[in-house]
């Protein structure tokens, strides 16, 4: 439940926070970036971790969660600039599918 919660937290302070801002706390932070082919291939084949969900931000930025077998989880931010991070990796993910109109 508190991973769920700190998750929805970066995403949200994700998409507040300016690009420029983001892109450069990622570079600071020592997150592993490079080009979204680079850090998706890294994904699939070592961690192998297939996108879960997806979403653009309002300042534009890709939001990527990518789940593998053992429910391990990355989380990934692609800049405008075309500069992909990796904000944030963990264990124990699960996914529940909420249909519209049902009482969670």
């Amino acid at each position: 439940m508190y991973r769920a919660f700190a998750l929805l937290v970066v995403i949200f302070l994700t998409a507040c926070v300016s690009p420029q801002a983001v892109e450069s706390q990622a570079v600071e932070t020592n997150s592993v970036c490079g080009s979204h082919k680079e850090v998706v291939h890294a994904l699939q084949v070592a961690a192998k971790e297939q996108q879960q969900a997806a979403g653009v931000t309002s300042k534009g930025n890709l939001i990527e969660i990518w789940v593998g077998p053992r429910n391990t989880w990355s989380l990934t931010i692609t800049f405008p600039s075309g500069k992909t991070c990796v904000l944030d990796v963990g264990n124990d993910w699960y996914s529940r599918v909420i249909e519209f109109g049902q009482k969670s």
